[in-house]
C-alpha cells in the first residue's frame, strides 16, 4: 500500500512549536500508520496511529545544559547547504533555553527558543541581534527551521537494513542503515535512515537519492557533544 510520507528527519533535542517541521522524527510505515480505527471511533486512523507510535516509542534521554549538535542539510532540494548549530545554554524553571545558529550560504542567523520540558515543544522564540533578544513569532521560527525540511511524496515499502560505520565529529560509530522505496516528484527514489546506539536521542543521518544516484536531500549530524555554555547565557537570564 502506498502511504504518504509526512514525517521528516530529527536531529534536534526537541520538537518544533507546531510539532511537524524540521524537528520531527523519521518513522517507518509501520510506525506511521496502524490499522483503521474501530467503528464508532472519533479519531481518524492517521491520528490514532501517531498516538500509538508515540506511546510505544522509548523515552528519549533528557538533554542537559551544555549539550550541543552541529547538523548539516544538503542536496538538490536547497540552493546552498544549510548548517544548524544547536546549543542548550540554560534552564529557567520548567523551560530549557536553546540557542541556534543557522548558516545558509553567506547568511548567518542566530535565534533562541524556549522549550517546555514536559512537552519538549518550543513555546517562545526570539532573534539574537547585537547581544539582545528580539521577540519573534513561532510561525517565524518555524519558517527558519523549514529551511532544513524535505518531504518525499510517498513511502511505498521497507527495503531492508544493514550495519555500517558512521562518522560524527571525527568519531566512528556503529550504525544501522534502514532503507525505504519512496517517490519524489512522481519518480522512484530511495530513503536511507542511519541510527546508532551511541546517539539514543536522535538519528545520525537521513538521505534521499534518486534512481540515478543524485542526492536530493541529506541531513546529518557532523558534531555532537558537551561544552561549557557560552557567554550568551547571561542574556537569557
Amino acid at each position: 500500500m502506498i502511504r504518504k510520507l509526512v514525517i521528516t528527519a530529527t536531529f534536534s533535542f526537541f520538537a518544533s512549536g507546531c510539532g511537524a517541521a524540521a524537528t520531527s522524527t523519521w518513522k517507518s510505515p509501520d510506525e506511521q500508520w496502524s490499522e483503521p480505527a474501530k467503528a464508532g471511533s472519533a479519531k481518524k486512523p492517521a491520528q490514532k496511529a501517531r498516538e500509538v507510535a508515540a506511546e510505544q516509542e522509548p523515552a528519549r534521554p533528557m538533554p542537559e545544559v551544555g549539550d550541543f549538535t552541529v547538523q548539516r542539510y544538503s542536496g538538490s532540494f536547497s540552493k546552498n547547504p544549510v548548517t544548524v548549530t544547536e546549543e542548550i545554554i540554560a534552564r529557567e524553571g520548567d523551560l530549557m533555553i536553546v540557542d541556534y545558529t543557522l548558516e545558509d550560504g553567506k547568511e548567518t542567523l542566530r535565534f533562541r527558543a524556549r522549550v517546555d520540558l514536559k512537552s519538549r515543544r518550543v513555546v517562545a522564540a526570539s532573534k539574537l541581534e547585537k547581544g539582545s533578544e528580539v521577540e519573534m513569532t513561532l510561525a517565524a521560527y518555524e519558517a527558519l527551521m523549514a529551511k532544513t525540511v524535505f518531504t518525499a511524496d510517498t513511502n511505498e515499502e521497507r527495503l531492508g537494513a544493514e550495519t555500517a560505520t558512521c562518522l560524527v565529529g571525527g568519531k566512528e560509530l556503529e550504525c544501522e542503515v534502514t532503507s525505504y522505496r519512496v517517490t519524489v516528484g512522481g519518480k522512484p527514489a530511495k530513503l536511507s535512515i542511519s541510527t546508532s546506539k551511541a546517539l539514543t536521542d536522535r538519528d545520525v543521518a537521513g538521505e534521499i537519492k534518486s534512481e540515478d544516484g543524485n542526492v536530493i536531500y541529506r541531513a546529518e549530524i557532523v558534531e555532537a557533544g558537551k561544552r561549557t555554555p557560552s557567554s550568551s547565557v547571561a542574556s537569557a537570564q
